[in-house]
């Protein structure tokens, strides 16, 4: 390989190396809009508004599920974003 071939060589590595940095750039930007969407989403739920819903939904959701024939062992609440026994049990 002639030093010329090997300089255009360098050269469109070089060009690559900054066509994925301009890319990982896009994609950053966008991972970190999809993150602000999902606080945004979040905050719906775990905010004043989702333990209204929650609260007028909780005490007749047991009994919707079982007319349906779906068993209903837990439930999670926004309070501690973890399964628990559902206080209506």
């Amino acid at each position: 390989m002639s030093q010329q071939e090997l300089s255009r060589e360098v050269q469109e590595i070089w060009t690559l190396f900054r066509e994925v940095a301009k890319r990982q750039e896009e994609t950053d930007k966008a991972i970190r809009g999809f993150h602000e969407g999902m606080k945004d989403l979040r905050e719906l739920f775990t905010g004043q508004w989702g333990k209204r819903v929650e609260s007028l939904v909780e005490p007749s959701v047991l009994r919707l599920f079982q007319a349906r024939g779906i068993q209903v062992i837990d439930c999670a609440t926004i309070e501690n974003y973890s399964t628990t026994p559902c206080p209506l049990w």
